[in-house]
């Protein structure tokens, strides 16, 4: 058998990784093979941080860096794109990420070791997926750099080996001359494997939680693919559910799906944040605008906010004016709608109304929406939509697909899901959110600063942290101390996220996104707001990992709904 380090996977890894560390560990005539899982790559050459999923020192054979595909489908759009299941797209294929591993790893044999003779090969394996009916032939990779479900259930070794047996041959046919014995000797394995750990290698911490996240999640649920299969049988569509079951996810490939067919689109969503995230995410959607809806409705009527809190301009006077500006509008051919609780309002649904052929009631309008716990703008939402579109397919979902599940029960506890059962679809590791109780801000500020330092030692980039209030007068814009202070990037209006710094919002502005750790802070009793809708809203952000900061009173509120 192969010697695996480590010597167990974890059980939030992808399935792919599951399926291809259960067939190394019990692989036969391998003895003297080890294979590193999960290998960071502290010098990886495009990077600040990569991994290779396996790296297996093959005494006498060589080594071969894999890079492993857990999707059900994989794709390339008209642009290179690679649409790998119902991932974002990426121009940074999986051949590209297996040859970078390797590069780093032969730099590091060579630099640190004087190994320039061993050879390093790639390969890529799409475990779930007969890959090789439907990648072969391209000039970007070689054939013999692909393995597919297939070679899951044949002879391991004899399959890494011919990887690295075709590569050999290949660049002999390109002049590379090979010494005798192309593979590490077993004393060479024992060394480089000694070395390579320590160096590139750690155990997996808390924050190695995403990378598995974010491959298991690109896969659809269930419940998710029903509404998929709805979108060709209904032209209004309404999807229910709380945070984190993949509402967006679905929104996007919803316009995917019609721009796929020709059609022009238009994206709404409230606030800017999300739709600058959602214009990222939709950039490669031939013919799909994305807006604010009342970014859009002050384009169409051409007007300016005197002051951005006076709510009878946003409620009655833009809407009205909108409204009479877009009788010509050039309609689009369908509209979806996400967060779409925070925009069924009497006003501007007959905005909306005009912006689509054939409008709410006849249109093809797709409305995405948590009209339970998260409708902190408007009451009854779901009402309001019904009785302004008509007939509708409803889809409820009840998979929250994001949130540990240590962080899903602290969302549940101020009545998330509206009362229906909520399934943690992420397997439950005994993770418990952190609440720290303040006496007054300058407690409040150290407080902050000390739980931005643990994330940061327990595996977090800063760039992954995002402090989220109730107040725009937060206890981060009010922070001064001097290692925090100049980190912290107020990311109300959205953009990209800049390695290095620590986000900040209003858990308003942050509605509909999402990080792997958030830190909630002026958590206090106030009359201000619909405080158990909102704390929600700031909770089920947090992925892998959520620190409370809040009075004493404030977090005994917190369970006294």
């Amino acid at each position: 058998m192969v010697r695996m380090i480590p010597s167990r996977i974890d059980e939030d890894a992808p399935p792919g990784e599951k399926a291809v560390f259960a067939a190394l560990a019990g692989a036969s005539g391998a003895d003297d093979w080890v294979a590193l899982h999960s290998l960071r790559l502290a010098e990886h050459p495009t990077q600040q941080r990569g991994e290779a999923d396996f790296v297996v020192i093959a005494p006498g054979v060589g080594v071969v860096v894999v890079e492993v595909k857990s999707h059900l489908s994989v794709e390339r759009d008209g642009q290179g794109a690679w649409l790998l299941g119902t991932s974002k797209p990426t121009m940074r294929g999986p051949f590209q990420q297996a040859d970078t591993a390797k590069f780093a790893i032969e730099k590091f044999l060579a630099q640190r070791m004087g190994l320039t003779s061993i050879h390093v090969e790639s390969c890529v394996w799409f475990t779930r997926l007969q890959a090789r009916r439907d990648l072969a032939g391209s000039l970007e990779w070689h054939d013999w750099q692909l393995l597919d479900a297939d070679d899951l259930t044949g002879d391991i070794v004899a399959v890494l080996t011919g990887v690295i047996d075709a590569g050999r041959a290949n660049r002999a046919r390109a002049g590379h001359r090979w010494p005798s014995i192309v593979g590490p000797g077993s004393a060479e394995s024992h060394r480089i494997v000694s070395v390579l750990k320590p160096q590139l290698h750690s155990e997996p911490t808390r924050a190695d939680l995403r990378r598995a996240r974010d491959l298991e999640l690109g896969q659809l649920l269930e419940e998710q693919s029903a509404v998929v299969a709805g979108l060709n049988g209904n032209d209004r569509i309404v999807v229910s559910g709380p945070a984190g079951c993949g509402k967006t996810l679905l929104a996007l490939k919803a316009a995917r799906a019609e721009a796929s067919a020709g059609r022009r689109g238009l994206l709404l969503c409230f606030n800017r944040a999300l739709a600058a995230h959602l214009q990222v995410q939709a950039r490669d959607v031939p013919g799909l605008s994305v807006a604010t809806l009342p970014g859009l409705m002050l384009e169409v009527a051409g007007l300016t906010p005197a002051d951005d809190r006076d709510q009878s301009f946003w409620e009655e006077t833009l809407p009205v004016a909108a409204w009479a500006a877009a009788d010509g509008w050039d309609r689009v051919d369908y509209l979806v709608v996400d967060e779409a609780q925070d925009l069924c309002r009497p006003n501007w649904l007959d905005v909306m109304d005009q912006l689509v052929a054939g409008g709410l009631v006849e249109g093809r309008c797709l409305f995405f929406g948590d009209f339970a716990d998260q409708a902190i703008y408007t009451e009854a939402p779901a009402q309001v939509l019904r009785e302004r579109m008509g007939p509708a397919a409803w889809f409820h979902l009840y998979t929250n697909c994001r949130n540990l599940p240590g962080i899903a029960a602290e969302a549940e506890l101020l009545g998330a899901s509206g009362g229906h059962p909520v399934l943690c679809r992420r397997a439950a590791d005994g993770y418990r959110p952190t609440h720290l109780v303040y006496r007054d801000p300058v407690e409040q500020q150290s407080m902050l600063v000390q739980a931005v330092r643990d994330l940061r030692d327990d595996g977090f980039e800063l760039h992954d942290i995002v402090v989220l209030s109730r107040y725009r007068d937060s206890a981060a814009q009010r922070c001064t101390d001097g290692w925090l202070a100049p980190l912290l990037v107020d990311y109300r209006q959205g953009g990209p996220v800049v390695k290095g710094n620590v986000r900040y919002s209003t858990i308003h502005s942050f509605k509909g996104l999402e990080a792997p750790a958030v830190i909630i802070t002026d958590v206090n009793v106030s009359s201000r707001g619909p405080y158990h809708d909102l704390i929600n809203v700031g909770i089920t952000r947090a992925q892998d990992r959520l620190t409370i900061l809040a009075t004493e009173d404030g977090l005994a509120h917190l369970g006294a709904r």
